[in-house]
């Protein structure tokens, strides 16, 4: 094929340019694979062909095998204006050799040459050799070869000796060779910039609209929450000199917002570049090159804005330690990281320390979230958008609360746009209409071939890839078709290979929901081998939130045809599956369904795992079965006994909310006396919450004596009297506890608050 062999030609030219660098098989192949898969990518075998037609193809071959060389090795060691002259020479050369026929084939001779000269610049200047040294380029290069004579010259020539002169010299070369290094930098960022410019926010907004084109028109500026006070994204001037975490909510606009702040350079923020966790990972990234940079050159100061530290590291706590210490590492560069809440929350320790500013995303308003449908709508001119998108919100309040979650109303609006009308019921709802409206869509534009069924099940299996910190890589047809491709972040790499592949979608929660939909097709569908893959995912809260709102929408017959797949499961389990088990009883206890035979079964066999007894206990609080409460009963009395039970307990709660990281639930016990910050402010939000749901309540029961232990086993630590005020204040109603189980709350209060009263006077007393 055409596209073939040029690509040999151009590897040739490679080889010979440069012949005095690469001298190892591989290499050669390496340079030829990097041909091939930029041709391939850049010209589809339909344009090659086409263009073969218009010109005189051997032509242009000719040249490629006898001048192009001795012109782009001419090309490539100069610099400056010479460099572009040269370049442009090099074009009108090509376009003589393969005489065009039209203007079209006349432009696309010097685009695939452009590229040629492209490529060979770009590895040349990029490629490592296996010492490890780094090409340099043009003037540089030059000035290497030449700086014996040029030493040799000014030595005769001056008066001073010879130590003064080098000094002199090799000054000269750093300040040249930092220019050249800093101007590299200052065009990838300026590519940076116009790639994120031509970034689809969207890919379901109006013709998939780009950040260029949604940035100012569409951009709500959000108010954010810094200490006790509220400001603008315009007052945001005076922290621009610490560095800062841009937390929110899952949608919240965190990504939109430092996107906004790197393409439009409204707020004087100087020296600014862009990019996610993911690319600041890579070894021959930006990030790489700029911090080499800033720390030979202290004098260059930078805003880096490294966006999705939760998805980077979604299960790679080490990672994430080794890479927060090497932005502390780096000098003169200010980091503003994007993040969700609720990771930092679970995340936050020593090595957070260096930040200066919690910046946190508020919620929209409810008038600028009007505001962004009325400008939507005045684009789209659909003067009706916003009482369609009242009449999918309908009158629920919990619906109303997706108009301020950016992302959430973005899936209103399409769905709106595209005839979506009945009430939205739940955020699971929300999220399938979007998905099987996203499908139907790309369908009619002829985009995606690929039957619904295949769509989806592609769909959730990248998703339980990426969900898992892994990259899904993407086959010819799941490439080729839109629907699956453009909720994608798809990238590519490989040097003998060409390989596409995603570490991301546009928004995690749209992974979360596809895991939560394939669990819940699993669950009615009996399909237990799917349900305990799932269940080895590592399942988090963004998930099960999903699973939970999908369950109140369940019918009975649905919801019983659940609980006999899980109860199923359960019992053909065998051996010490503990976790499979575990996941078993935590999901049918949430049905909202009487599950009291399936649990009287579980106390009956009287279990001695403390894992099992855990999970079967949290179960067992919320029935109002007497036998399923005296179980939960005889837990609670367990924890205040500081057995076994007590350890496992708080080695569970530890994890689960973040303190302890890296360890396996189902083996930790809580031996170490470690960090209970998140655990505690838990335990402290639930005591206090104005109207406390009955599961608030009855939690209770293991709520206080389990404070008592973590307080007793950390010996009293960080005790307060605002802290005691609340404990004391906690109530009991008689209407949700037995008789039993007040009197059993009631000591262990009275035991709580006894041993917190002394020990804070022994504190006082103290100093």
């Amino acid at each position: 094929m055409p596209a073939r062999f040029l690509a040999e030609y151009v590897a040739t030219i490679g080889m010979d340019v440069f012949r005095e660098k690469i001298k190892d098989g591989m290499d050669r192949r390496r340079l030829k694979a990097l041909v091939e898969r930029y041709l391939d990518r850049k010209y589809e075998q339909n344009y090659v062909c086409t263009m073969e037609e218009e010109i005189d193809f051997e032509g242009l071959c000719d040249y490629a095998r006898q001048e192009m060389i001795a012109d782009i090795e001419k090309c490539i060691f100069s610099a400056g204006k010479e460099q572009k002259c040269l370049k442009n020479d090099i074009l009108n050369r090509a376009v003589a050799y393969a005489r065009p026929m039209t203007q079209r084939g006349e432009r696309r001779v010097q685009e695939i040459t452009s590229d040629i000269i492209d490529i060979l610049r770009g590895f040349y200047r990029d490629f490592k050799t296996d010492d490890g040294m780094l090409l340099l380029t043009g003037e540089i290069e030059l000035k290497l070869d030449d700086m014996l004579d040029t030493l040799e010259l000014l030595i005769k020539g001056s008066g001073d000796d010879v130590a003064s002169v080098i000094k002199r010299e090799f000054a000269d070369l750093r300040t040249h060779e930092k220019r050249e290094r800093l101007r590299q930098i200052e065009l990838m960022i300026d590519s940076k910039r116009e790639a994120i410019a031509n970034h689809s926010i969207f890919p379901w907004f109006r013709g998939s609209w780009r950040y260029s084109e949604v940035f100012p028109r569409l951009f709500i500026p959000p108010r954010f929450k810094v200490g006790s006070k509220t400001i603008g994204s315009r007052e945001l001037s005076g922290y621009l000199d610490d560095h800062a975490l841009v937390l929110g909510e899952a949608g919240a606009g965190k990504s939109t917002f430092l996107r906004y702040l790197f393409i439009q350079k409204e707020i004087d923020i100087g020296k600014c570049v862009y990019m996610t966790a993911n690319e600041a990972k890579r070894e021959d990234g930006l990030f790489n090159k700029l911090s080499d940079h800033v720390s030979k050159d202290s004098e260059d100061t930078y805003l880096v804005l490294i966006d999705g530290i939760d998805e980077a590291f979604a299960y790679d706590y080490a990672g994430l330690s080794r890479f927060i210490e090497r932005l502390q590492s780096i000098p003169n560069v200010h980091f503003w990281i994007g993040c969700r809440s609720d990771y930092y929350e679970r995340h936050y320790n020593e090595f957070f320390s260096f930040i200066r500013i919690e910046l946190t995303i508020e919620p929209w308003e409810m008038w600028q979230s009007d505001a962004f449908i009325d400008r939507y709508a005045e684009i789209v001119k659909r003067p009706d958008l916003k009482d369609a998108v009242d009449e999918l919100i309908g009158t629920h309040s919990s619906i109303k609360q997706f108009k301020t979650n950016p992302f959430q109303l973005s899936l209103l609006v399409f769905l709106a746009e595209h005839g979506s009308r009945s009430p939205i019921i739940g955020l699971y709802d929300l999220y399938e209409r979007f998905m099987f409206c996203w499908i139907e869509r790309e369908k009619r534009r002829g985009t995606s071939n690929e039957d619904e069924k295949t769509i989806i099940r592609t769909l959730i299996n990248s998703a339980i890839q990426i969900y898992c910190g892994k990259e899904y890589v993407l086959d010819d047809r799941a490439a080729e078709d839109s629907a699956i491709r453009d909720l994608l972040q798809i990238q590519e790499k490989g040097d003998l290979t060409y390989v596409r592949y995603a570490s991301a979608f546009h928004h995690r929660s749209l992974a979360a929901f596809l895991i939560a939909h394939s669990l819940i097709e699993s669950f009615l569908n009996n399909d237990t081998a799917q349900i305990c893959y799932l269940f080895s995912c590592k399942l988090k809260d963004d998930v099960t939130n999903f699973i939970g709102d999908r369950f109140t929408t369940l019918d009975l017959q649905e919801k019983d045809k659940v609980k006999r797949t899980l109860v199923g499961l359960y019992k053909d389990t065998k051996g010490p599956e503990v976790p499979i088990k575990e996941q078993v009883i935590y999901y049918i206890t949430r049905l909202g369904i009487d599950v009291s035979d399936f649990l009287l079964e579980l106390v009956k066999q009287k279990p001695h795992d403390p894992i099992m007894r855990l999970t079967i206990a949290y179960g067992c609080v919320l029935s109002d079965h007497p036998l399923l409460r005296r179980f939960a009963l005889d837990y609670a009395r367990s924890i205040a006994e500081d057995t076994i039970d007590a350890r496992t307990n708080r080695g569970w709660t530890v994890i689960y909310f973040g303190d302890v990281e890296d360890q396996d639930p189902y083996q930790y016990k809580d031996d170490e006396k470690g960090p209970w910050k998140k655990a505690r402010e838990a335990r402290i939000k639930r005591f206090v919450k104005k109207s406390p749901r009955l599961k608030d309540y009855r939690f209770r029961l293991f709520d206080i004596p389990l404070f008592y232990s973590f307080l007793k086993d950390r010996g009293w630590n960080d005790i307060s009297r605002d802290e005691y005020k609340i404990l004391s204040e906690v109530d009991l109603p008689q209407d949700i506890f037995m008789e039993e189980e007040i009197s059993f709350l009631t000591n262990e209060k009275e035991r709580l608050l006894f041993e917190y009263k002394r020990r804070l006077e022994s504190d006082i007393e103290a100093t």
